[in-house]
């Protein structure tokens, strides 16, 4: 495949940390989110991470995942200042638009158990309070966005709720997580920069 062929998709997600319990039961924050207008024309009604967006031109990623959090959820600059990235997620993507490599940088950010992100943007129709549980259980269902499920599959794996002693999958999950398209899309290896 020549250069002006490849194409890789960058991205960002924030995934809400669980902060507190309730008999037991972690809570983390997800968006469901409905196709209000013309601007979302994919995925409506699928569940999706509490904030997420493409990368702006001239940005850098942490910024863009700042003005994410403020238009789709309305999180103000003193939570957004604690956001913190923890990685990111490499996958291609098939569906009936075509296929698409793409790369999904992730930050986790904990949130007040009493903050209610409010939608500033239209393109959220609604923030519901999930459990642990019932995350595990929409995941193996098509009821997420397929590129907003690699990146709670991703969380549950960070956080311990999904581990080789409960997922026989566990190491082949985790490696589909981390497709190495960077080094199938640069011309260079890349070493650490500082």
């Amino acid at each position: 495949m020549d250069g002006e062929m490849k194409r890789l998709t960058l991205g960002h997600h924030q995934k809400r940390k669980p902060i507190w319990k309730l008999k037991g039961l972690e809570y983390v924050y997800l968006e469901l989110s409905v196709m209000v207008s013309a601007t979302k024309p994919t995925y409506p009604n699928k569940l999706d991470n509490m904030c997420a967006g493409g990368l702006a031109s001239g940005l850098k990623v942490r910024h863009c995942a700042i003005k994410e959090c403020e238009e789709e959820a309305s999180i103000p600059k003193d939570l957004t200042d604690k956001l913190i990235g923890v990685g990111c997620v490499s996958y291609i993507l098939e569906d009936k638009r075509g296929i698409f490599p793409a790369c999904e940088y992730l930050f986790d950010l904990k949130l007040p158990a009493d903050y209610q992100p409010v939608n500033a943007d239209g393109e959220v129709g609604a923030f519901e309070l999930m459990t642990i549980e019932q995350v595990m259980d929409a995941i193996v269902s098509d009821d997420f966005k397929p590129n907003s499920a690699l990146i709670v599959l991703d969380f549950l794996v960070r956080h311990g709720f999904i581990t080789p002693e409960n997922e026989r999958n566990y190491a082949y999950l985790v490696e589909m997580m981390h497709i190495p398209l960077q080094s199938y899309f640069a011309n260079t290896t890349y070493m650490l920069s500082r």
